[in-house]
């Protein structure tokens, strides 16, 4: 396309000659655009990226390459079974990555896989809002079916995306009627990160499709990322209007934009039957919060959100539950700076936060957000008898993946850049590090490194079964989560925190009529056997691998020395 925006900060990010060869590895497998009679544009325009702000853990929007679309191999309703097999909850993206060595790549990688195509490709589409963090128009657009109807799309991000000149050319060339809405983003380090779709078709029905993905080259052609669908859903009858907590909950976080069109389609998805959506919405929105008074109905965002649906589904553990060794993993790709700090102690989200919510059944109160430092952690883990794991790519989970450096630009953690985030890693995240790739066959996308967020707990029986699995936007911050305003500790109450960023996610709950079973390819997913059972699709091998003593984190801003990736480049470090 002949306009081009400002992508921000990331745009003039610098990026080492390894990433650069590696993306121009991937201009080779751009797909042609389909050509209609509503198309009268140059194929070789450029495309349009934005993308918001962000600190330390930020996305980088840059990219070369489209999807090699692939057939609609996904149900259309998205639920219940598939040739007699159940279906998980939520579904992989289809690997384009495997296009690249198709003789060398296991075809499990892509097993019950959906494509963007999937979801906005249907020719009976007639308006979407797209919620996301960076989009790139022509990517994006290039998957939208082509019609003589004109179809509206509203984007929704955290920067301007349309001009007027953009908007004329886009309904022009792709025959769709755009328009953006900037959302508001009070807070410093704040971002709109949130990932989402909200479909209306010909029949009256509509869709949502909370996901993990960009909309962007890189996020599809050399991340792994999943979704979840809540299949076509059917306007409401009168006498059954029902109002479950997953409806309750989306229009809720819809109205905190504060934003006339989101607020018309808060009011539009009311009149839509959601009875039979059994999983429930976390959500985070800026603002700050308190959770003195929190309760089953509750509007409550953040890590307040999550310890109310924990609760409600009665999924929190205490103190009676120390007959068992229960495991604890946060698998993200960004962590960020500590929330708080006592002299040269740290304090972590997943370490002093979330985990201290998830054992916090029979409290006499909330639950205690842990002081700075190693001791109170470990303290909690004898206490409570669990296991924490963080699942973050090595340095050499990013050099073996199929597009090697190229794929680290989007997964981010500065842990030796200052004595603070020294200590951090130090004390809170070295001790509980777990690979992305195992050294054993991981169905696929162990070649794949992550922008997938999902953080769970088992039963206690070294991973057989899930007590909860989360799906997320949400990484490893204090933005996203949220945290007490000041940055020196000096409470252990977490009822008063405050939320930077925009982030959506849903909580898949087991209960005592079924249990949740991780699955990893087509072979774990026949074994669930048992009725109640309910397959969960995990892209990592569970128990995962602990990093060995000659492993780092991948960070883009850290020399690797001689290690090289596929391509044999080597990766000196992005500068500040």
């Amino acid at each position: 396309m002949s306009a081009i925006m400002d992508s921000s900060s990331n745009q003039n990010r610098k990026r080492s000659e390894a990433s650069l060869r590696a993306a121009e590895h991937w201009r080779n497998k751009k797909r042609k655009p389909d050509i209609s009679e509503n198309d009268t544009g140059d194929s070789k325009d450029q495309a349009i990226i934005v993308a918001s702000s962000d600190d330390d853990a930020a996305e980088d929007s840059s990219s070369s390459s489209v999807e090699e679309v692939k057939p609609d191999k996904s149900d259309k309703d998205c639920s219940g079974t598939r040739d007699g097999v159940k279906k998980s909850p939520i579904q992989l993206f289809y690997d384009a990555s495997a296009d690249l060595e198709p003789e060398k790549m296991d075809k499990e990688r892509n097993y019950n896989a959906v494509t963007l195509s999937d979801m906005i490709g249907m020719p009976d589409l007639r308006s979407s809002f797209q919620f996301n963090f960076a989009i790139d128009l022509e990517f994006f657009l290039g998957h939208v079916h082509r019609s003589k109807e004109s179809k509206t799309i509203t984007f929704v991000l955290g920067s301007d995306l349309l001009s007027p000149e953009v908007k004329d050319e886009v309904q022009k060339r792709y025959g769709v009627d755009a328009s953006d809405i900037k959302v508001d983003l009070p807070k410093r380090f704040g971002t709109h990160h949130t990932k989402m779709m909200v479909n209306f078709y010909e029949n009256e029905t509509c869709e949502i499709i909370i996901m993990t993905c960009n909309l962007q080259p890189i996020d599809f052609s050399a991340l792994t990322q999943m979704c979840w669908r809540s299949g076509r859903l059917s306007r409401a009858s009168s006498s059954n209007p029902g109002k479950p907590r997953f409806k309750t909950d989306i229009i809720r976080y819809l109205k905190r934009y504060r934003k006339q069109k989101i607020n018309e389609l808060a009011d539009t998805l009311a009149e839509f039957d959601m009875s039979g959506i059994d999983v429930e919405l976390v959500a985070s929105v800026p603002g700050n919060f308190n959770l003195a008074r929190t309760a089953d109905d509750s509007e409550e965002y953040g890590y307040g959100k999550l310890y109310q649906v924990l609760k409600r589904n009665d999924l929190l553990l205490g103190n009676e539950d120390t007959d068992k060794e229960y495991n604890v993993l946060a698998q993200a790709t960004s962590i960020s700076y500590p929330f708080a700090l006592k002299e040269k102690n740290t304090a972590s989200v997943f370490s002093h936060i979330i985990c201290p919510l998830i054992f916090s059944r029979n409290s006499d109160r909330l639950f205690d957000v842990l002081e700075p430092g190693t001791k109170s952690f470990r303290d909690h883990q004898i206490k409570h008898s669990y296991n924490p794991h963080i699942i973050y790519p090595c340095a050499k989970d990013i050099a073996l993946s199929g597009t090697g450096f190229y794929s680290g630009q989007a997964i981010h953690f500065k842990y030796d850049t200052s004595a603070i985030h020294r200590n951090q890693f130090e004390q809170n995240i070295k001790p509980y590090l777990y690979k992305w790739r195992a050294s054993h066959k991981n169905a696929g996308r162990e070649e794949t490194p992550p922008h997938v967020k999902l953080y769970m707990c088992d039963n206690g029986d070294n991973w057989k079964t899930l007590r909860w699995v989360l799906m997320a936007s949400h990484n490893l911050s204090k933005q996203a989560w949220g945290a007490r305003r000041e940055l020196r500790y000096r409470s252990a109450d977490p009822s008063t925190y405050e939320i930077s960023s925009y982030e959506l996610g849903v909580l898949i709950p087991s209960s005592s009529d079924h249990k949740l079973v991780p699955v990893f390819d087509s072979r774990h997913q026949r074994k669930v056997t048992d009725q109640g059972d309910v397959p969960v699709r995990i892209p990592f091998i569970l128990p995962p691998e602990r990093y060995s003593s000659d492993d780092k984190p991948w960070s883009a801003y850290s020399n690797y020395g001689s290690l090289k990736d596929k391509f044999g480049h080597t990766w000196e470090g992005l500068t500040n």
